[in-house]
């Protein structure tokens, strides 16, 4: 997820389940300073942007149900939001912790320096293995492979006789790349602040 498509994302969750939920009369647990509240609803709005309308629509409609207090006007915990949005919609796996710590991680530098980024990154997405000796063959050769079948769809391209599956496909693997090396940047980034 891009800054835009973040920014984005998290309109919509204040736009469709927190600023209801407040117009509803939901209110900061007792004991909570506003602080710390306004920061879960950040957290919150940051953490959810993956989901669509509709699906933030069902999810405020649980969560009145599950409000806290005495007159059940209290805000329900973080966790409790996260484990009923994925009753709606899964975060794509792109999303997930997982798939920045292992592209930032020293396989994710094995996969970027031995050219197959892209296929790391798509097992990673797609929950497969991609660790130890046997998935990096894999993923090496499937990398190379991969190489080969774009410089001839290039190829192709320049003669004018690259078939449009083949223009797709390529499409597809450009796009992949850019979020790969993108979520590689900002996980280098990240490593170089920490250091």
């Amino acid at each position: 997820m891009n800054a835009e498509e973040l920014k984005a994302g998290k309109e919509r969750v204040r736009d469709l389940l927190i600023a209801p939920l407040v117009e509803l009369g939901m209110k900061r647990k007792r004991g909570d300073t506003v602080e710390a509240h306004d920061k879960m609803l950040d957290n919150l709005a940051a953490i959810l942007a993956y989901m669509d309308a509709p699906n933030l629509k069902g999810l405020k409609s649980v969560m009145i149900g599950l409000a806290g207090g005495k007159a059940r006007d209290q805000w329900p915990s973080q966790i409790s939001f996260l484990n009923n949005a994925k009753r709606f919609q899964e975060p794509e796996a792109s999303d997930s912790e997982m798939v920045h710590s292992l592209i930032g991680s020293k396989a994710g530098q094995r996969a970027y320096e031995g050219g197959y980024l892209v296929e790391f990154y798509s097992d990673l997405k797609a929950g497969k293995h991609v660790l130890g000796s046997y998935a990096e063959r894999n993923l090496r050769e499937r990398g190379a492979a991969n190489k080969r079948r774009l410089d001839r769809i290039r190829a192709q391209q320049d003669r004018d006789t690259a078939l449009p599956s083949d223009l797709n496909w390529m499409a597809g693997y450009a796009g992949y790349e850019r979020r790969a090396l993108a979520v590689l940047e900002a996980e280098n980034c990240k490593n170089e602040a920490g250091a």
